[in-house]
């Protein structure tokens, strides 16, 4: 499949139909913003999941995007059933303003330290920023150092020494809920969908 300018949602399903041995896949339903900073995870998530052929057949989901009250969004988790197994798909969200300069450190910083370390993904710009998923599966332990690793992709910013490429809070959600999610629907009043626009 050509990736570039593909939705996370069109390049997801593309991954698990290439992943045959999923066999269920995960998502959440939840409140924007989904939480204020330094607050608990949103109580009112709502987890579902579909079976790998009712995700692979384009409808079942829509509807149920098409039809979520005011405020509210669908994002695709990153857990996966494989039978009695779990794995993950591996996701990260940025807090990098979109711009050329911030493309070119996701591709040298965080391209640079995941790719030697986990299965290589493609980044999706946002309305205001980046995610990243990742082009095959990880365990679940992996999961976890995916997300220890992801901190430590860090740059120089000025006179400090550590500025956070990934956007922070997300990862600490994701290690709460032992699971990552990002967002497939568009926000209230939006109507901008993430789009591929790098590989690595």
């Amino acid at each position: 499949m050509n990736v570039l300018g593909r939705t996370n949602l069109e390049y997801i399903r593309w991954l698990v139909s290439k992943e045959t041995q999923i066999s269920e896949v995960y998502f959440r339903e939840y409140q924007y913003p989904a939480a204020l900073p330094g607050t608990p995870p949103a109580l009112r998530d709502k987890l579902f999941s579909l079976k790998r052929r009712e995700f692979l057949k384009i409808g079942d989901l829509e509807t149920r995007m098409e039809e979520l009250a005011k405020n509210r969004n669908i994002g695709i988790e990153s857990l996966v059933r494989s039978g009695r197994h779990k794995f993950h798909i591996p996701m990260m969200d940025f807090s990098l303003p979109k711009n050329t300069n911030s493309i070119r450190l996701l591709k040298k910083v965080f391209g640079g330290l995941i790719s030697k370390r986990f299965p290589k993904g493609v980044f999706f710009e946002t309305d205001n920023s980046y995610h990243y998923v990742g082009k095959n599966l990880i365990s679940v332990h992996e999961f976890i150092e995916f997300l220890h690793w992801s901190l430590i992709a860090t740059y120089r910013k000025g006179r400090k020494l550590h500025e956070n490429i990934v956007d922070v809070p997300f990862v600490g959600y994701s290690l709460i809920k032992r699971s990552a999610c990002l967002r497939i629907t568009s926000y209230p009043e939006k109507d901008y969908l993430p789009k591929a626009v790098l590989l690595i």
